[in-house]
């Protein structure tokens, strides 16, 4: 009876979970930029068997110079998905669910007790910011690494609680899965980890506990070994990331992303966290007035998780270049203090009901789980389910690829650099497909072209007779019928 009770609980949970992490998440084709960048970089890795250096156009890649953990698990989710949309983004989707594995793991292990990591799992999918394009719903950098920075500080904690060493070991190995994940990015977190030892009071042991060298030089080895390899392998790489990841990123804004210091504070409240807000300041409150329902475990986890967090959003605050993504790390720390004053509201009702009431305690706290869930979670799957396609012509290839798939020869002719149409035209290969690509200055007689982009179709009409063969929105497949 108990096994068959937790069983319909643990399929309810996941059932929760399927829909805002899963549903539909290959409806879209691949996003312009970091999306399909990696994609052409896993699907290279995955060609040429080179793991240590990323391609793009078969070519060592500059341009993306992250270390390739995200693409290692997207050259294994290739393999098994094959080479499409929901093999790219599988294992960001998958870094949503080992996320939830940790609240769960760590609630049991600090409160042992489940609900509070079920409760912050829930938050964290009910999550305008973090389930989201460029995060968990795409194969971006964003939710591997968000799984790797609050592995890390959540192990960190356990370590500071209980004192067991083999937590630390755990949080340096996570620390440099996040650097593997994406570089530096993989480290704020970890700034403030000497902070929250000197709050709770056990800066000078650890820096006496032999351990903790031994855990960095285990970071060391794995993190800034891969650079040292990288390095060797290519010469003034370490410039290069200099150049892209820190002193050029962080100090001045690239590729023109720059935007005011309070950008990240005020997306927060605007659309990131919007529901959840609310719940930080609770939190806050709960911290600043001690009340006596407050144990000192639940008041050190929200001090530690508070000096994290806030630090984060101070740094990246600061730097030069600003996107919306960046701050999708802090929402897995955030979900853990959103969810305590919850709980804490289910245990004072547990508590008032007795153990003899237990039946209408079980229907209260549904109608309350209910209130507090029911409207960020139907808004992120219905954002989920009526998601529209991109109607932006240099993404709108691989749409018109996968709904024709009758035209197997041709070129593409794109408007400079695309690496949608790259990955496409590669994956349909692949399949047994002859396209290619070219330039409008490079066509001749009898080519058949699939063309998406006006200024593209503008050129070739100046240039040629052309027999318009299909079209589909701004997607046509043409054949030059002669010169003009």
């Amino acid at each position: 009876m108990k096994f068959t009770k937790y069983f319909f609980f643990v399929l309810f949970f996941l059932t929760l979970v399927y829909f805002p992490v899963f549903l539909n998440l290959d409806r879209l084709m691949l996003a312009m930029w970091d999306e399909s960048r990696l994609a052409c970089n896993a699907l290279e890795m995955f060609l040429n068997g080179n793991f240590l250096v990323s391609h793009y156009d078969d070519l060592p890649d500059l341009w993306n110079t992250k270390p390739p953990f995200l693409i290692w698990m997207q050259v294994l989710s290739l393999k098994i998905f094959g080479f499409n949309e929901l093999g790219v983004r599988i294992p960001s989707a998958l870094a949503v669910v080992a996320t939830i594995a940790m609240f769960v793991y760590f609630s049991k292990k600090y409160f042992q007790n489940y609900f509070p990591g079920l409760i912050a799992s829930i938050i964290l999918i009910t999550t305008n910011g973090y389930i989201n394009n460029h995060v968990s719903r795409t194969g971006d950098y964003d939710a591997m690494l968000a799984l790797f920075t609050s592995m890390s500080a959540l192990f960190f904690i356990l370590f500071i609680t209980y004192e067991k060493n083999k937590y630390l070991y755990f949080s340096m190995l996570a620390l440099a899965l996040a650097v593997l994940t994406k570089g530096v990015a993989g480290l704020f977190f970890a700034t403030f980890y000497p902070v929250i030892l000197i709050f709770s009071k056990k800066f000078k042991s650890t820096l006496l506990n032999k351990h903790l060298y031994f855990s960095v030089l285990l970071f060391l080895f794995l993190a800034i070994g891969y650079y040292i390899l990288r390095e060797i392998k290519s010469p003034g790489f370490l410039k290069i990331v200099n150049e892209n990841e820190l002193a050029g990123r962080f100090f001045l804004p690239n590729e023109e992303h720059q935007e005011p210091f309070i950008f990240y504070f005020k997306s927060i409240v605007d659309w990131q966290y919007t529901y959840w807000v609310p719940y930080l300041f609770i939190s806050l409150a709960l911290l600043i007035i001690k009340p006596s329902f407050l144990t000192e475990k639940f008041s050190n986890l929200l001090k530690y998780l508070f000096i994290i967090s806030i630090g984060f959003l101070l740094i990246i605050s600061f730097s030069g270049t600003k996107l919306f993504w960046y701050d999708a790390q802090v929402f897995t720390l955030f979900a853990f203090i959103c969810a305590i004053p919850i709980y804490l509201l289910f245990e004072k009702i547990k508590e008032y009901f007795g153990t003899k009431n237990m039946k209408k305690f079980y229907v209260l706290a549904g109608f309350i789980f209910a209130v507090f869930f029911f409207y960020p979670y139907k808004h992120i799957v219905e954002k989920n389910f009526y998601e529209a396609h991109y109607t932006w012509s240099p993404v709108t290839f691989g749409k018109y690829m996968e709904e024709h798939p009758e035209f197997k020869k041709y070129n593409i002719v794109n408007d400079g650099y695309n690496a949608h149409v790259l990955f496409y035209r590669k994956a349909y290969n692949l399949k047994g497909f002859r396209i290619g690509n070219k330039i409008p200055e490079t066509c001749v007689k009898n080519d058949t072209l699939l063309v998406c982009e006006y200024s593209i179709l503008e050129k070739l009409n100046n240039l040629y007779n052309i027999e318009v063969l299909q079209q589909d929105g701004s997607c046509s497949m043409l054949k030059i019928t002669s010169y003009k």
